[in-house]
């Protein structure tokens, strides 16, 4: 009967194969150590045996202290060479993959700034291994008098030099293992976990998706253009709680990348029509969750020549706008498809809203758009509401304005 801890049905399968893993290693270091407990009594009685004058316990402690530290020491030597071995390596756009991988890997490299995790103890490792390695293939003659010498040096009597050596042996080997396997399996697991970050986008970002589906669902025409409407006017504020690190931004814009292949797919793959039309809504929720991250890195989305990522920073603009996209943004009329048009007219009711010492350029680039969309789109569609919105939205302050007494 196992103990409860050691029950695989308390865990998954992968967690109870590395309980069970650490548990024998540790059953080997406590029964090296109880041999050396045995030897050590062996020799005490042994010693006082031939010379009476001499404790049995100061014999016992000397022989039980100089073969622990041996032990231990040993241990902890091959503890520190097992964890060079076993230091995770972190993945470079130099690893290999497939071919399409490799374009991407490089474009990204040409296009974008890159920050990554620190790599010096990786490179520390990688140096060590290899240095301790090579040493010992070159010193691989003078391995049985090394450890000859080693044994005369820690026996406490020359008949114990073997027990010294066996001790180091064993213990250093033991010692690998542990500190291999913790490296291999829990620091790897432990330097993958997601970040507070990655976690809240993990958990919100479907939730999102889901609650813009579900509003949008089962409507049509102009019920839809008024529902996109209505649910555009709860568009949240870019903020991000928690500081973010190099790692945040680059999860955020790998997040962001996939999302804008998930809607390069959806504009592919399904009809235009108003099912197309809501769940890229959904996709453009999830990317309100992500972008707040990624804003640092607007420019390479806004430069992109994959329509998706323009997407992307679109959205950027909803949540944080900014004077100097403006003109961008009136190209987007000249250049998109209807759907990034209509993210294009909120970006503008947005700076509108939240950019009014630029009320006139806004009012401008409005009326631009509007004109580039011309008499050939509807009044009624989606685009053009946002547009007309915005101008009634800034027309009676200007009027207000000039009824002031003067």
């Amino acid at each position: 009967m196992l103990p409860r801890f050691l029950q695989a049905d308390r865990y998954d399968q992968q967690d109870w194969k590395k309980i069970v893993l650490f548990a024998w290693l540790g059953t080997c270091a406590a029964i090296g150590f109880v041999i050396l407990l045995l030897h050590s009594i062996y020799r005490g009685l042994e010693y006082q045996g031939a010379n009476p004058y001499i404790g049995f316990w100061s014999l016992l402690l000397h022989s039980l202290g100089s073969t622990f530290m041996v032990g231990l020491s040993s241990l902890s030597i091959g503890a520190l060479v097992g964890f060079l071995f076993g230091v995770p390596r972190y993945r470079t756009e130099r690893d290999g993959g497939s071919p399409e991988e490799d374009d991407t890997r490089a474009r990204e490299a040409r296009n974008e700034p890159r920050y990554i995790p620190n790599t010096n103890l990786e490179q520390i490792s990688d140096w060590l291994t290899k240095l301790v390695v090579g040493a010992t293939l070159v010193s691989l003659g003078k391995i049985p008098e090394l450890m000859a010498q080693f044994g005369r040096y820690f026996a406490v009597m020359p008949a114990d030099q073997p027990v010294a050596v066996s001790t180091a042996v064993y213990f250093g080997i033991l010692g690998f293992f542990v500190a291999f396997f913790y490296a291999g399996l829990y620091l790897t697991e432990t330097l993958n976990a997601p970040s507070q970050f990655e976690s809240v986008v993990q958990k919100r970002a479907p939730l999102a998706e889901k609650s813009t589906l579900d509003t949008l669902g089962g409507t049509q025409g102009d019920q839809l253009v008024q529902k996109r409407i209505a649910l555009s006017d709860v568009v949240p504020a870019a903020t991000v709680t928690q500081p973010l690190t190099a790692k945040d931004i680059d999860f955020a814009v790998a997040e962001l990348k996939s999302l804008a292949e998930r809607y390069e797919t959806i504009r592919k793959e399904m009809l235009p029509g108003d099912d197309r039309t809501i769940r890229m809504e959904g996709i453009v929720a999830q990317m309100r969750v992500v972008v707040p991250a990624a804003l640092s890195r607007g420019a390479q989305f806004q430069s992109s020549v994959i329509a998706g990522e323009r997407l992307a920073f679109i959205v950027m603009l909803q949540l944080k706008p900014a004077p100097s996209s403006l003109q961008w943004i009136v190209d987007r009329f000249r250049v998109e498809r209807p759907f990034v048009q209509y993210h294009a007219a909120l970006a503008l009711r947005n700076a509108a809203r939240a950019l009014p010492a630029q009320k006139q350029q806004v009012i401008e680039s409005v009326q631009t758009a509007l004109e580039i969309l011309g008499p050939d789109v509807s009044e009624t569609s989606d685009r053009k509401r946002i547009l007309n919105q915005i101008v009634k939205e800034i027309q009676p302050v200007d009027a207000q304005k000039d009824e002031s007494p003067h």
